[in-house]
C-alpha cells in the first residue's frame, strides 16, 4: 500500500496465503475508518491490518488501483469490477 505526494512513499506490505492462485477469483476490500485502513482478503484479514496511518494525514483524495509482478512474467490478470463508496 503507497501514499502518493510527489512520488510513491510505502505504507505497508507484505504477502498472505490466503491469495487463491492460478485462475481462482480472488476478492480484495478496504475500509477506511479515521486514521486506520484495514484490508481483506477474500473475507480474511491479514497480519498487519488495521494500517494506522499517522505520517501522512490522509482525510481526503484520490483512490488507485493497481495489480503487478515483481518476478513472474508475462502476467494476465482480469479485474472483474471496481468499486468504491461512501457509507
Amino acid at each position: 500500500m503507497y501514499a502518493v505526494s510527489g512520488g510513491y512513499d510505502r505504507l505497508t506490505n507484505g504477502g498472505s496465503n490466503d491469495i487463491n492462485q492460478g485462475k481462482d477469483v480472488n476478492e480484495y476490500s478496504l475500509v477506511c475508518d479515521g486514521d486506520e485502513i484495514s484490508f481483506f482478503i477474500n473475507g480474511v484479514e491479514p497480519k498487519g491490518s488495521p494500517y494506522v496511518e499517522r505520517e501522512y494525514g490522509l482525510r481526503e483524495g484520490g483512490v488507485g488501483f493497481s495489480i503487478s509482478s515483481l518476478r513472474a512474467i508475462p502476467v494476465n490478470i482480469e479485474v472483474d469490477y471496481l468499486k468504491i463508496s461512501e457509507p
